[in-house]
């Protein structure tokens, strides 16, 4: 979930995914691959390689 205007964001999983992309996982991807790139107002590379951060987990 990523809301523009309340400056939030957040990887929800799915039961039976969490044992996969835990919290600190999800912290992780959320920190160093999509903030960065929204910092330089780059939504939608940003979106683009953190789902294919969370998909190659």
């Amino acid at each position: 979930m990523i809301s523009y205007h309340d400056r939030d964001m957040a990887i929800a999983t799915g039961y039976g995914v969490e044992k996969v992309i835990t919290d600190s996982i999800a912290k992780t991807i959320i920190k160093q691959t999509i903030v960065p790139r929204f910092k330089d107002n780059l939504y939608f590379e940003g979106a683009t390689i953190g789902l294919d951060s969370i998909i190659s987990k």
